[in-house]
């Protein structure tokens, strides 16, 4: 939600999250519903390694780094160990966001 708000979006669902702890991990996905389309959220963590996902799928435009900001306050991780692609419709391109 709080992503949500940064964004300056409005929210059209509650979160709605289920998670699951089992011998191979532990596992939790959301999702939340905005007047442009949702973001979901999926991380998996085993014993050596935490992965985390987020998706932002919105037909309106919005600021990445705010997105990025938002990570970083969530779960502060070293630049060479993050992927971001971005695609901004209608172009069809993806671009890699940092190295």
């Amino acid at each position: 939600m709080r992503l949500v708000e940064r964004l300056k979006m409005r929210c059209m669902t509650p979160v709605m999250h289920q998670d699951h702890v089992g011998i191979d991990g532990t596992a939790y996905d959301a999702i939340v519903g905005i007047t442009t389309s949702h973001l979901s959220l999926r991380v998996r963590q085993t014993a050596d390694r935490a992965d985390l996902s987020l998706d932002v799928f919105s037909c309106r435009k919005f600021d990445t780094t705010t997105v990025l900001s938002w990570l970083d306050d969530l779960l502060p991780t070293p630049v060479s160990r993050r992927a971001v692609l971005y695609n901004r419709y209608p172009e069809h391109e993806f671009t890699l966001i940092g190295d």
